[in-house]
Order: structure tokens, then C-alpha cells, then sequence
């Protein structure tokens, strides 16, 4: 059996690997749009930084393995079962779409010497070369871009270094106003450089020959920039189109498989039946595993959802982010308990749901709660008989 999987990241590499250690006998060739074999992307700010190079963050792959590199498939031909790219044809006789997902801007970048996504490695490579002396704009607050800011803050290289957000938050829009306060004051007072703008935006620009020379926003206007997009991402199934069916993502069943049972969609691309799409590599691999097992014709209860726990480092401290499958943010049920120190630069955050706790975010040394309360009721005074469902699902 011939397996093509289209993508280069870490879910085709992971499939990649699992499918050759459990039916060794089968064909897997992994055709990707990267110039590079597939590498680890949490560790694109190491590349930003120099702290190491493509190869050090590059995945393991079994030497039998075929790697098609620079091909962007472009049409899918179910009849056929063969994919195109703008020069080659590929015959599967699976096809495992694992493209991932494509980076929002606010407005058209390509060709634009200054300003770019923070995606791939080459991303890394453009940021690192060129922001030197610059004032650097990075527009979006969510986890990669404070895990950018940090890094930035490490280089000598940017002159002024921007974070905007379009709204009063940082991270994700469940953070408290406290919260938020405490982490713009971390990251300001680590670097005088860094300087975070909530409720802001750009409301014009100046390009010229193929550079910004001008970013204009509502408070001020920031000359020879740098800019850096994070607003965002959607799946990646443009070209899957016309061969499946495509909502936000390509929609598939429990085990991964689409409209056609030759083909299969995971990771980031993928859409479930209830809307759900991946967007942790925990998640991802598990829906790997669950279109492994169903490739394979191996027994299998198919994807479930799982709790995520996310890390983010914020100066002295680690903070945590634990949800729960159950957790829904706008549910009007949601109650909200806030623990917060001035003294030790600390809130913890605790979304409860009917006595259950649905979401934590806070201090990572806090976290070894669950562990001690979990399979049990316990009263914390503020709430009683508050269940950990977090780590029991």
C-alpha cells in the first residue's frame, strides 16, 4: 500500500514515523511545500535568536521514507488517486492531508521586504537577518507572539520593539484585567525597549518599493518598522476544495477519514463533526494515532477530545494553562475565582462550570493541586465541593 501524506510538519513526520514502525511493509512519502525536511516549529524562536539551527530542530525520519520537497500539491484527483503539483503527479493509494493551517495578515505582505508571518523557518531567517536597527511591529498577543516578544527582547538587534493588541488582552481573551496588567508590567520593565499598546491598531501604512517606510495607528505613527503578523490562523485546504468537503477545514469523521475513504485529514487542516479543530500537537498526534488505526484496519474508539495544557513563560515565572473538554467561553454558567499577589507577581485564574473546574491559568507551581485533589471532592471556602475534572478526562 501506497501512503502519501502532504505536509511537512510535525504531524506528517509523526505519521510518518508511527506508520513505518507498525506496518514496515507499506510505502510512505511525505510531499511538502518546506524547502527543509519537516522540523519542530515550537522551536521556530530558537532559530530567531541563532540559539540553534535548522538541523538541530529538524525530525527524524525513517531512511525509507520517499521526501518530496518544494512541491505544493495544487489539485487532488480522487478517481485517479493522484495528487498534483505545479510539476509532478503522485499516485497514493491513501492520502493523509496534514498541511496545517496559514497565517492571517491584516493586509498583503507578499513582496514586502519588511514585513512578514512568524510560520516557518524561513519566517525565522527573514526576522532574524532584518530587524536590525528597526522598529519592530508585532501585530497579535496570543502565545506564539509573547514567546516572540521574549525572545526579541534577548537581541540586540530591534531599535523599539511594538506589541499590539486590538483589544484589552494578552494571551487569550479569558485573561483578567490583573492578569494582563502584571504581564505587560514584566515585559516592559524587563526591556525598556518593549513597549505594549492594548486597544490599538493600524489604520494606515506607506509602502515604498516593496518596503513600509511608515506605519500609521491610532495613537501614533511608527517610522521605519518591522512587522510581524500573528493575527491568526485558518486550515490550509484551499486545494482540497473540489476533491472533499471542505467547511473551515476538511471535515472528517471520529477516525480522521473525509467524504472519501481513501482520504484522510489531520492535525490543524481537519475539522470534526462538531466543528472541532486541533490546534495543540498533543491533539494533533492523537488524531494521527486515530487515522493510523483506521488506515491499518486496527480496532480503535477514533479521535476523543483531551484535556490541553499549555506553558508560557513570563519572566520569574511559568505560567499554566490547563482546559478541560468540557470548557465552553460563553457559557453563561461560568464562574470566575481570581487569586492574585502582588507581592509574589502572581494570579491565578479558576473557571469553574456547575462545581466543576474547567480552566485554570496561573502560576505552574500551582498546578500540583489537581494532582493532589484529583479522583475527589474538596471545598477551597470560595466554592464548595469544587470537582478537578481536568486531569480525570
Amino acid at each position: 500500500m501506497r501512503i502519501v501524506i502532504v505536509g511537512g510538519g510535525i504531524v506528517a513526520a509523526y505519521m510518518a514515523n508511527a506508520l513505518k514502525e507498525q506496518s514496515p511493509e507499506h510505502e510512505v512519502v511525505i510531499v511538502s511545500k518546506e524547502t527543509y525536511p519537516p522540523y519542530d516549529r515550537i522551536h521556530l524562536c530558537s532559530l530567531v535568536n541563532g540559539s540553534q539551527s535548522i538541523d538541530e530542530i529538524a525530525l527524524p525520519l525513517p531512511e525509507d521514507v520517499k521526501l518530496e520537497l518544494d512541491a505544493e500539491v495544487v489539485q487532488i484527483d480522487r478517481t485517479a488517486k493522484r495528487i498534483y503539483t505545479k510539476s509532478s503527479a503522485f499516485a497514493y493509494d491513501i492520502l493523509v492531508i496534514a498541511t496545517g493551517s496559514k497565517p492571517r495578515t491584516l493586509f498583503g505582505i507578499e513582496g514586502v521586504q519588511n514585513a512578514v508571518t512568524f510560520r516557518s523557518a524561513n519566517d525565522s531567517a527573514c526576522i532574524a537577518e532584518r530587524i536590525k536597527g528597526k522598529n519592530v511591529v508585532m501585530m497579535g498577543v496570543g502565545p506564539i507572539g509573547l514567546e516572540l516578544l521574549d525572545t526579541l527582547s534577548t537581541i540586540e538587534g530591534p531599535k523599539k520593539i511594538y506589541l499590539v493588541s486590538r483589544g484589552r488582552h494578552l494571551y487569550d481573551k479569558a485573561m483578567t484585567p490583573s492578569s494582563v496588567a502584571m504581564m505587560k508590567r514584566i515585559y516592559e520593565e524587563a526591556d525598556p525597549r518593549v513597549e505594549i499598546l492594548l486597544e490599538e491598531e493600524i489604520v494606515d501604512k506607506t509602502i515604498v518599493d516593496n518596503e513600509i517606510t511608515k506605519i500609521v495607528m491610532k495613537s501614533r505613527t511608527i517610522e521605519n518598522p518591522f512587522l510581524i503578523f500573528g493575527v491568526g490562523i485558518s486550515p490550509s485546504a484551499d486545494f482540497a476544495k473540489e476533491a472533499v468537503t471542505v467547511d473551515k477545514g476538511i471535515l472528517v469523521d471520529e477516525h480522521m477519514r473525509s467524504c472519501d475513504p481513501s482520504i484522510y485529514a489531520v492535525g490543524e487542516v481537519a475539522q470534526l463533526p462538531d466543528g472541532y479543530i486541533a490546534g495543540r500537537v498533543k491533539e494533533c498526534t492523537l488524531e494521527a494515532d486515530a487515522a493510523i488505526a483506521s488506515i491499518l484496519g486496527k480496532e480503535s474508539e477514533g479521535f476523543k477530545e483531551f484535556v490541553t495544557i499549555d506553558g508560557l513563560k513570563v519572566g520569574s515565572f511559568l505560567l499554566a494553562d490547563v482546559t478541560s473538554t468540557r470548557y465552553d467561553p460563553k457559557d453563561e454558567n461560568n464562574e470566575e475565582i481570581v487569586i492574585s499577589s502582588k507581592k509574589e507577581e502572581r494570579v491565578d485564574h479558576y473557571i469553574t462550570n456547575t462545581n466543576r473546574l474547567v480552566r485554570f491559568i496561573g502560576d505552574c507551581d500551582d498546578i500540583s493541586i489537581f494532582n493532589k485533589h484529583r479522583n475527589c471532592q474538596t471545598s477551597f471556602g470560595y466554592t464548595d465541593n469544587l470537582k478537578f475534572e481536568l486531569i480525570d478526562r
